[in-house]
């Protein structure tokens, strides 16, 4: 009976860890469209501003830190999965840590939209 509940533990934790690496991979793909969208791709390297709004290079950066957020989350389900670490223990704790990445990377995607939204709807190009 013991054996059974810790096999099912390990696939419970198993298919929450793959849930959230297919969202961080969505929410990165997400971002990358957000960012050739909005000109964030490298436009702004010689200038901090674009038309003298700050808005544009907060947007920039916010959009590379949730970028960021993303790719670590999706590096680290790779490399545990590499590591076939599937104890359920394990398994919780990298989800409990990529839970707070992707959370911290979707708040900063979501600042970074307004502020996009902001210089598309009030700033005239």
């Amino acid at each position: 009976m013991d054996d059974d509940d810790g096999g099912r533990e390990r696939r419970e934790e198993t298919r929450r860890v793959n849930d959230r690496f297919f969202l961080a991979v969505s929410l990165a793909i997400f971002t990358g469209i957000c960012k050739r969208s909005a000109g964030f791709d490298g436009s702004y390297l010689t200038e901090t501003t674009k038309n003298g709004h700050v808005a544009f290079y907060c947007a920039s950066e916010l959009n590379k830190m949730a970028d960021l957020c993303f790719m670590v989350a999706i590096i680290r389900f790779g490399l545990s999965m590499l590591g076939l670490t599937f104890a359920p223990v394990v398994m919780r704790t990298l989800r409990e840590e990529s839970d707070i990445k992707l959370t911290v990377g979707s708040i900063c995607l979501l600042i970074s939209l307004c502020f996009s939204a902001y210089l598309r709807l009030f700033v005239v190009r």
